[in-house]
């Protein structure tokens, strides 16, 4: 059965150049040129051999949860052809002409849960530099390719040298949508709504309920058994409960 509910997920670079991050700059515009290198820092030098080899481009991927199986490629898994990841790392690397494409995303879904936006980036050799007229193109072929697959890419550009679709995320934002009603559920809200059988739901207490969500929290249990990569003590923000429509 699938998930019912929908993430969505939003990248942008920490600091003071988020702003060139998520807009998308040239290296010389993000900073990075031979002085960032003065010998004392590791991630410097990274960024300067990267953007000596080649460029980055940014791509923002929303897709239908119910058509999918998840977000994340699985090694050796019978699924591994149907998973979002695997169909758009497959259609760029086609449309691109880069049989060595990799895709990265800012993180992973289990499957049914709908995605609005999951950012993703991946390198190209400077020998393949592709300008905005040809990423618009690129983007408009990979959409006719996954249409059938419920996937669709809604942003395709250069961005800067120092962002990383997943270690410049500040953030995921969770839907969670269910259909109240004593009439029997809805068919064309089925794959996008948790349906209740019941006249309405007492939204007070579930708003009073959900402001013990808001701060920070131990999430060690949901995650891998990798658990360093990752801090383990994560931030709720925002959690609001209401009507629509």
């Amino acid at each position: 059965m699938p998930r019912r509910g929908g993430a969505c997920l939003h990248a942008e670079s920490r600091g003071r150049r988020g702003a060139q991050a998520s807009t998308g700059t040239s290296n010389a515009e993000a900073g990075i040129s031979p002085e960032c290198d003065d010998g004392e820092s590791p991630m410097a030098t990274e960024l300067w051999k990267r953007a000596a080899w080649g460029n980055r481009y940014r791509v923002d991927v929303a897709f239908d949860g119910a058509a999918c199986a998840g977000w994340q490629t699985w090694q050796n898994s019978a699924a591994q052809n149907r998973t979002a990841h695997y169909q758009v790392q497959l259609v760029l690397r086609t449309v691109l002409r880069a049989a060595e494409l990799e895709l990265i995303s800012a993180g992973r879904t289990d499957a049914g849960v709908h995605v609005l936006c999951m950012p993703c980036h991946f390198d190209l050799p400077l020998s393949r530099t592709l300008d905005p007229a040809s990423l618009q193109s690129a983007r408009l072929r990979c959409n006719r390719l996954l249409q059938q697959q419920g996937i669709r890419i809604n942003l395709l550009r250069r961005a800067a040298t120092e962002w990383h679709s997943q270690f410049s995320s500040r953030g995921k934002v969770y839907f969670y949508h269910v259909h109240v009603s004593t009439e029997g559920a809805d068919p064309f809200l089925s794959n996008t709504h948790l349906y209740l059988p019941t006249a309405r739901l007492d939204v007070d207490r579930m708003r009073e309920a959900a402001t013990r969500l808001i701060g920070t929290h131990d999430f060690s249990a949901f995650t891998n058994s990798d658990r360093s990569r990752r801090g383990k003590l994560q931030v709720v923000c925002v959690c609001v409960c209401g009507y629509r429509g």
